[in-house]
């Protein structure tokens, strides 16, 4: 049995789509998946606008030109933060367990 060929999003085979098409269509390591070192700033600043030390809107303005972040998926990660979610302290959450 002969394996099937690859397909594109467009419905083309690997093998009919043209260098610069295949290009075109790459996706980044960037737009898959952050770093840890990302991650780490991206939950920091997550934390400075949840404890009050930085406003919502400057956070997610953060994550869109610091990490090249689309302002719906800034809004995603941002969550509730900002919009009036008061984070617990460490007896509060001590307390709930």
């Amino acid at each position: 049995m002969k394996p099937e060929k690859p397909v594109s999003e467009a419905g083309k085979t690997s093998e009919s789509i043209s260098p610069s098409e295949a290009e075109s269509n790459q996706v980044t390591s960037q737009e898959v998946a952050l770093n840890g070192a990302q991650v780490a700033s991206l939950l920091e600043i997550v934390r400075q606008v949840a404890l009050g030390q930085m406003p919502r809107e400057t956070g997610v303005n953060m994550m869109q030109v610091a990490f090249a972040i689309s302002k719906e998926n800034a809004e995603k990660m941002m969550g509730k933060v900002g919009k009036g979610f008061e984070p617990k302290t460490i007896e509060e959450q001590s307390a709930s367990k």
